[in-house]
């Protein structure tokens, strides 16, 4: 009997592993949380690369709310640094640089949403594209570098991060003159603090200065 139930058991596993679509996540892949098998297959529909589900700190849930209830609003917890740069920069090996940090760190792929009873919870993906966008100034007068500059950040500074869409960073690159840039870095909030932002950039200038050599840190 015993038998009997093994072999029609293995009998369903091997017909359901066989299906389209099968051979995902269970919920004892994830230690962080209480999942059941159906919130799993939902969740990895829609975020084929996931990785990982985290919960969410206290002081990330609240932000989640505020950002969920003012989504029609300027969100208050978009973070926008800029780093001026002189002299000669390579573009691409900064961006590159940029792309090795994203990849590099799980909490910086992190999409933020609820299960179905509500819960919040943290979507760790993988492969995930990274926003960055260049404005060339080098072909218009001086003069007009700082309207259109502050134009660039006022409009950066009010586009919302849609907090169910990885990753809640982006980068925009203002070039003035081949030796003036400014680095924009955007964040929201829940992903990064004022402890966590130096340890970024410091990465950053690291991969950059190393050629995405990641020896030493």
């Amino acid at each position: 009997e015993l038998a009997d139930l093994f072999t029609t058991a293995l009998t369903a596993l091997t017909t359901h592993t066989h299906q389209p679509h099968t051979g995902g996540h269970t919920p004892t892949d994830f230690d962080l949380v209480h999942l059941d098998q159906h919130t799993i297959d939902t969740l990895e529909h829609h975020y084929p690369t996931l990785t990982d589900i985290w919960p969410l700190s206290p002081l990330q849930a609240g932000l989640l709310f505020h950002s969920e209830y003012t989504d029609h609003t300027l969100d208050t917890y978009t973070v926008q640094l800029t780093l001026d740069l002189h002299g000669p920069l390579d573009t691409t090996r900064l961006h590159h640089a940029a792309e090795t940090l994203l990849h590099r760190h799980p909490n910086l792929r992190a999409a933020f949403t609820h299960t179905p009873d509500g819960h919040p919870i943290q979507i760790i993906t993988d492969h995930t594209p990274l926003p960055w966008t260049q404005h060339d100034l080098t072909h218009q007068p001086p003069h007009q570098h700082p309207t259109t500059v502050e134009d660039i950040l006022t409009t950066d500074r009010h586009t919302r991060f849609d907090m169910n869409t990885p990753p809640l960073l982006r980068y925009t690159l203002i070039t003035r003159t081949p030796h003036h840039h400014h680095l924009v870095i955007t964040n929201h909030h829940i992903l990064l603090d004022g402890w966590s932002t130096p340890l970024l950039l410091h990465e950053l200038l690291h991969l950059y200065t190393h050629h995405n050599d990641t020896t030493g840190l």
